[in-house]
């Protein structure tokens, strides 16, 4: 311990550069007094060397040696001026930028001196910047930029821990300064902003829209979820003539769907601004028509008739004092829990059935399955009246039940909470052709995702949609790249 406190202690002095001459040039007539926390074994530089050094690295963090330690400095305060555009070459036409202009990035926040190309062949500033590789707040003048490689490290963190924007900000301040003593202006507004459009931009991006000519305005709903590539597909994994299949093998080309109401994802009623960047694109039902179909229905009138259901007589009672979003329901695919596209949708009240209705009936949006099994955790109270509630829908989401084989079960678990007969006539264990599915692969699902909800419960309804998509966006693209390993993991029990 004590040998590694000294290596410490000496890393926080000169760490032997004591020749008082600059490490770059050797003038022994100038102070050298600065070293770079970034560079590795820099040493000391005078001041030009320090710029000179930086002039592609204007986001390392300086020091200055004085009364006998080193104190806080920036490469803004000792000259650098940062020039966008025209390579190494200095422009002939240069634009001086905002005075306050800063940038974040993964070691902290920068004040930068930045002159911008002004040449008529120049491009906008934001595209200046946007070519450099720091994405700009704002689109006309802006003063807050934030550097590619800070937004991957953060998305990649928020992915993976479902780390707060606000928690991850904070540490950046005091990655800038960690004593509270220097004024920092946040620009925690900002950074928001950037990572609401860097989520969004990816998406789009990974999803091929960057190539398609009709760019965002061609976009069909669900066009960018990552759909299952195991589960059956009539236009994608059947085989020819699977149809004239025997009976007895039937059950392969069977789509298990299980579908849950989550009441941890809340949102609550606040005055932020709501921007709504890619709901229907992705794994949220299309909002306006959603909200439409809900305004036209009234309250839930079914109520249970088996054993433990509050869900269903607190459809309508379930307290919403202050929130927007009192949960969400989502439709998976029970096999392999891939979140449908189109399959998660934001619940205003209790579990009500025209709310499920509409994400499980969106989930099955343009797939037309050889035959369906369904289930739900109240399916023996939901089914009952569904030829009653299906023409209530919109026409794009009906379907004809006289056409589609459906199977009904409860997932294993909850089917103890029912009386003796639904757990029987909706047992998966009497069943022939579903293996030993248990139907609650959509509750493990909750879990991880869950650990989100104190940060999504605080934002407006579009950015608590869009950082939903994208975690569950996320869980679907994993579960992608490991589902070549799924079958041979399966063979070692």
């Amino acid at each position: 311990q004590d040998e590694y406190l000294d290596a410490l202690l000496f890393c926080d002095g000169r760490q032997g550069f004591s020749s008082g001459s600059c490490e770059e040039c050797c003038d022994t007539n100038v102070q050298a007094i600065y070293r770079c926390q970034q560079c590795f074994n820099g040493g000391l530089l005078c001041q030009n060397c320090c710029v000179n050094r930086h002039f592609h690295l204007p986001l390392h963090q300086i020091e200055t040696w004085d009364s006998g330690c080193f104190e806080h400095m920036t490469l803004f305060e000792l000259g650098l001026v940062v020039q966008p555009g025209h390579g190494n070459h200095p422009c002939p036409n240069p634009k001086k930028g905002m005075s306050s202009f800063t940038v974040i990035h993964i070691n902290g926040l920068h004040k930068v001196s930045i002159y911008f190309c002004d040449c008529s062949t120049a491009p906008h500033t934001r595209i200046q910047l946007l070519h450099s590789g720091w994405f700009p707040a704002t689109v006309v003048s802006p003063q807050t930029c934030a550097t590619f490689d800070i937004l991957r490290h953060f998305h990649l963190l928020s992915l993976q821990s479902k780390l707060s924007a606000h928690q991850f900000y904070c540490a950046l301040e005091r990655g800038t300064d960690n004593t509270g003593l220097l004024n920092l202006q946040t620009r925690y507004v900002s950074f928001l902003r950037i990572i609401c459009e860097w989520r969004n931009l990816k998406l789009l991006k990974h999803g091929g829209c960057a190539h398609d000519p009709s760019g965002t305005d061609g976009m069909k709903p669900g066009k960018l979820a990552i759909t299952c590539p195991a589960c059956p597909d009539p236009d994608i994994n059947l085989p020819p003539n699977w149809e004239k299949s025997p009976q007895e093998l039937q059950y392969l080309y069977m789509y298990f769907q299980a579908n849950d109401a989550n009441f941890r994802l809340k949102n609550h009623l606040n005055t932020v601004i709501n921007v709504d960047l890619r709901t229907r694109w992705s794994y949220f039902v299309e909002n306006e028509p959603y909200k439409r179909f809900l305004a036209q229905q009234g309250a839930q009138t079914e109520m249970s008739t088996c054993s433990g259901l509050t869900a269903i007589d607190h459809a309508n009672t379930k307290n919403s004092k202050g929130l927007r979003v009192t949960g969400v329901g989502a439709s998976i695919c029970t096999c392999h829990g891939f979140l449908r596209p189109l399959g998660i949708g934001n619940l205003q009240k209790g579990e009500r059935f025209s709310n499920m209705d509409y994400i499980i009936f969106s989930a099955l949006r343009g797939y037309s399955p050889p035959s369906l099994a369904l289930s739900y955790d109240l399916i023996c109270q939901y089914w009952t009246k569904i030829r009653q509630r299906m023409p209530r829908l919109p026409p794009e989401l009906r379907v004809d039940l006289d056409k589609l084989s459906v199977k009904l079960f409860l997932p294993k678990l909850h089917a103890l909470a029912h009386k003796s007969e639904c757990s029987v006539l909706y047992s998966l264990n009497f069943t022939p052709g579903v293996g030993r599915t248990d139907g609650e692969g959509i509750e493990r699902e909750w879990v991880e995702i869950n650990i989100a909800a104190n940060s999504t419960k605080e934002m407006s309804e579009g950015v608590h949609h869009d950082t939903l998509d994208d975690l569950l966006g996320d869980k679907n693209f994993w579960k992608e790249i490991g589902l070549g390993g799924f079958p041979c993991h399966l063979t070692f029990f």
